[in-house]
């Protein structure tokens, strides 16, 4: 199954992106999920809808001070967990790679000063980058995705073309992805860079419907992607492509919210915390059921 809980474990960040989406959260939530809480909710996923992933983001999760213990509990219980991250905390947290399959680090350009405009903070570059290279050394198996927002500018092929050969040397995979919506300023989109992507050696191998694989003869492994609710317009009906397709975000406080754009959400703090299983297996039942209802994406096509 490729859908799964999205647990957007902190609203802070050490960095400011001026194109961050912020998971579509808005207003400020106090962190009420301890550790217990949060496996407990994954062995409810598990067991009543079959989701064997979790995926934990933010703000910037390893601003958390028990985030390792987070994914050690979540391991031990049978959990492939991911985690996105900035990276600049990953030398303050290397022991977390034993604990998860997956990690998606933001690396929007391999330029510092271009790095340090997006990031709207000093000094960080090079801390990344170092930060990167030795976790692929401590852990040469787990998978690494870097993840390039797709912005406009005049060397963005010669950029295209670094972020490949940093990744094909260091052994990682990338992932491009389309800003949304559409209209935001220098907004490039995926299609410009397919073409790219086969004029340099890559062959389309087809992923899944939420995303695009690539790959050329150095192994070098290409994913691209856009915001789901960009995805979604590609089809007739986009409220059934986000029932199908789209993920339960979680917030720190117990709310699984059902939409980026409006603010339906379903609480399941109290069954949680009471350890009331046949309730919340019920309400994460109805929050999977419940994605796509009211979908503006649709009432857009109309």
């Amino acid at each position: 199954m490729s859908q799964e809980i999205r647990l957007i474990i902190t609203q802070a960040c050490n960095f400011n992106c001026y194109f961050c989406h912020r998971e579509g959260i808005s207003q400020n939530k106090k962190t009420l999920l301890d550790v217990d809480d949060i496996c407990y909710i994954y062995e409810n996923a598990n067991k009543k809808l079959g989701f064997d992933t979790m995926t934990i983001s933010g703000g910037e999760p390893l601003l958390v001070k028990n985030i390792v213990d987070i994914a050690r509990s979540l391991y031990e219980r049978g959990c492939k967990t991911t985690i996105v991250t900035n990276g600049s905390l990953l030398n303050k947290n290397f022991e977390i790679g034993k604990y998860i399959s997956k990690i998606n680090i933001s690396l929007h350009t391999l330029e510092e000063k271009e790095y340090e405009k997006i990031i709207g903070k000093e000094d960080q570059f090079n801390v990344v980058i170092n930060n990167i290279k030795e976790f692929r050394k401590m852990y040469p198996n787990i998978e690494i995705n870097l993840n390039y927002a797709l912005i406009k500018k005049e060397n963005l092929i010669d950029e295209l073309n670094q972020i490949i050969g940093f990744a094909t040397e260091n052994k990682l995979n990338i992932k491009f992805i389309e800003l949304f919506p559409k209209g935001k300023e220098n907004f490039v989109p995926l299609e410009f860079l397919h073409e790219y992507l086969v004029k340099n050696s890559f062959v389309n191998a087809d992923l899944d419907i939420r995303k695009d694989k690539f790959v050329n003869q150095n192994n070098c492994t290409v994913y691209t992607t856009k915001c789901l609710c960009s995805k979604a317009m590609d089809y007739d009906y986009p409220s059934d492509f986000c029932n199908k397709n789209n993920d339960l975000f979680l917030t720190q406080d117990g709310v699984i919210n059902l939409c980026r754009e409006t603010e339906e959400a379903i609480s399941i703090f109290e069954e949680v915390k009471n350890r009331q299983e046949d309730l919340l297996q019920k309400k994460l039942v109805k929050s999977l059921s419940s994605l796509g209802t009211n979908c503006i994406c649709e009432k857009m096509k109309k």
